[in-house]
């Protein structure tokens, strides 16, 4: 009888140190994805920087942009009558194909950084919904542990 006994709390203590060691691991886990999610969010928060004063230069451009294409026709409808005027109003023109090509290189990155955002969100997503799994089941291990008949 007294070999059962102290069977049975060797297995029970086995059980303990196994419950032990898994919930010090998931501890672990946690805090790693913690960490990472952290970082995400970090980075999600420069992003964020980065897209307003980029949103801020785009609308700048886009307002000289509008400006230069007024400009443009004006001096388009005075060419017929002003023909020495014609050099003066080519090299308008060229600076503003130039900005209307920084225009699309600026466009073209606000695009990039949205996408960028994006997967950074879905991995935040996934990983506070992993971080919830895994807290739950924490959650879950400590409340059966705590459930647990005390032997006697």
């Amino acid at each position: 009888m007294e070999h059962y006994r102290q069977s049975v709390k060797e297995q029970r203590d086995q059980d303990q140190r196994k419950h032990e060691q898994y919930s010090q691991q998931l501890q672990s886990e946690i805090r790693a994805l913690n960490q990472t999610l952290s970082v995400k969010q970090s980075d999600i928060t420069q992003l964020n920087k980065d897209n307003g004063r980029l949103a801020a230069e785009l609308g700048s451009i886009q307002k000289a942009a509008a400006k230069l294409e007024t400009e443009q026709r004006k001096l388009t409808t005075d060419l017929d009558s002003k023909a020495e005027e014609s050099d003066s109003l080519k090299i308008q023109l060229s600076e503003l194909a130039a900005q209307v090509e920084e225009l699309d290189k600026v466009k073209k990155l606000n695009e990039e950084l949205q996408a960028w955002k994006a997967e950074a969100s879905v991995s935040i997503g996934k990983l506070e919904a992993e971080i919830s799994i895994k807290t739950d089941m924490m959650n879950r291990l400590l409340e059966e542990k705590t459930k647990a008949p005390e032997p006697k």
